[in-house]
Formats: C-alpha cells, structure tokens, sequence
C-alpha cells in the first residue's frame, strides 16, 4: 500500500495501517512526501508571531511510522494502468518507479496565484513551515526599514499588511501578524502605532462562514475588528503590484506586505489522474474509494467525500 502525502491524512492512515502491520496483517507499507516530517498546521501562524518555535510544530515521520517505508521525492506522475507511483530523482541519477496494489492520494491542495495578475511575483504565500518563517523574516524586515523612512506616505504603506482570505489560514494568520507587529512596533520609538494597519481581505460577509456556525463567524468577524483588523468583506484581491493591492471594487491598498492564502487548487498530480472530481476534488464514495478507479482511496482537501446523510 502507497500512500501519497504526509499531511494529516496521509500520516494517520499510515498510522492506522502500522496497527494491522502490528496485528498481523500481510502488509508492506509506503508513504511519499516532500518532507521527512509532518506539519501541525493549525500551529503555523504562531511561528509568524513567534508564540511558538519551529521544531514545536513538526513531527519526525521516521519516528511516527516506524513500520512504514518513506520516500521524500517529488512525485512526478502516477500510472493507474501499470499502478505504479514515478518519484523525482533528487539527488540520484534516475527517476524511481514504486508499484502499488492500493494507492491512498492524501495531497491536500496548494496554493494557486495563477490568474490572477501579480501575485506570483508580489503575493507572500501562506501554506508551508516554510513559508511562515518567510514572512515572518519578511515582516521584522519592513519594520526595520520603516523605522528610518521619513517620508510619512511610503512609511504608512510599509506598515499596512494585507492578508487576502478569510478561511482558517488567512483569518490566523491576519490575527496573528496583527498582534506580532503591534508588539514589536512599540521597540521602534520612530513608528507611530496609529500608522499600523491590518487589513483582511474577504469575499464573503464574514469570515470562516464555511468552517463555523453563522454565530462563531459572526463572534470571530467581531472580535477581528475589535482588536484593530481592517475588514475588507464581500471583496476579492484581483491584482498585485510592487507597491499594493488591488481589490474588485477598484479600490488600491499601499502595502509592501501581501499576504494570500486564496486561490486555492487541488494538487497537480490529482489533476493530472483525469479521474471523476467534485470541484476539483476527486469523487469518493463512503469507505473514501475513488468512483471508477480500482483500488485507489482518496481523503483530506484532495478529496469529496459523502456525509451519512448524502
């Protein structure tokens, strides 16, 4: 069995499959990830404000599955038809082939700034450990430059951060940057507080509407204003450039700091399987089977998977 991805789904499947391993079952284990270590997602915004260290928010695959084989390649195609997984060769001299008899696609989706112009070239992504300690860097940069800006136009524009989306990502990682920076502005005697600026972007009326109750979205979209985050609701991003943001409406936002967690795309091997997919997803029936693929299971953001009740 060949799982592809080491997110949360991916790993506790293996996790899950290890216990069978343990009880008997005749089973020969694989998992395929970029990383040799599994990201607590959730944790990651805390690594912009510093809450939280970096080893604190990853965990050892080697350590969490011991019983299962671990490849961290690139994945460069699957072959439903010969069942075998192609992994990029790194720094090897060839490519390798790894044949399954079930394959579970745990690939979750990326981060997509196609389409939209400017944002693969000025949009900071936010999806990856990487990624955090990025910003994160990127943010004391600006500060440290505003610091010794004079001119008060560029200086309110270096400290306006923008974040485009309201789902769980965008909406920790405004509230998040929002406290980090409003605490470290007050060691930088020459940046006025008034000057700084948080500014969450969202298509919706409210943020995380599609992850809570319309009254835990309604408290959250509150509590955000309270502490000083600029709502931009019922708006997309539909542009970016050097020196700002440019949302649907027309409206221009100065900023240096353009933070995006949308659009979002299922991975490019899931697209490539030319499977039946659900806006993108790929179709699951109950048990996670992927409809007209043999033994192929699917789960996570990669996946549309049926509630009891349909």
């Amino acid at each position: 069995m060949v799982v592809l991805g080491g997110g949360f789904g991916g790993v506790y499947t293996a996790l899950a499959l290890e216990r069978l391993v343990a009880a008997g079952a005749p089973l020969a284990l694989a998992l395929v990830n970029r990383e040799n270590y599994l990201v607590f997602q959730p944790m990651l915004a805390e690594v912009i404000a510093g809450d939280v260290g970096i080893l604190d928010t990853v965990s050892p695959l080697r350590q969490l599955l011991p019983h299962t084989e671990l490849f961290v390649r690139e994945i460069e195609s699957v072959d439903l038809e010969r069942r075998v997984v192609t992994l990029g060769a790194g720094l090897t001299p060839r490519t390798h082939e790894l044949p399954f008899d079930h394959l579970v696609i745990a690939l979750g989706n990326v981060t997509d700034f196609r389409g939209i112009p400017g944002l693969p070239e000025h949009a900071l992504a936010f999806k990856t450990l990487a990624d955090s300690v990025r910003i994160r860097n990127h943010v004391i940069h600006v500060l440290e430059q505003a610091s010794v800006v004079r001119e008060a136009e560029l200086r309110r524009a270096m400290l306006t951060f923008v974040v485009a989306g309201g789902g769980f990502s965008g909406t920790e990682a405004a509230a998040a940057l929002n406290d980090f920076v409003r605490a470290a502005a007050r060691t930088y005697r020459s940046l006025p507080p008034r000057e700084i600026r948080v500014v969450l972007v969202h298509s919706g009326p409210r943020v995380l509407e599609r992850e809570l109750t319309p009254a835990l979205a309604s408290y959250a979209t509150a509590t955000l204003a309270r502490h000083g985050i600029e709502l931009a609701l019922g708006q997309r991003l539909v542009a970016a450039s050097p020196h700002g943001a440019v949302l649907a409406d027309g409206r221009r936002i100065a900023t240096r700091t353009l933070i995006s967690t949308v659009p979002s795309s299922p991975n490019p091997i899931v697209e490539q399987l030319a499977l039946a997919s659900v806006r993108g997803r790929l179709e699951c029936d109950a048990t996670l089977a992927v409809r007209g693929a043999e033994r192929v299971w699917a789960l996570g953001d990669c996946a549309h998977v049926p509630l009891p009740g349909g």
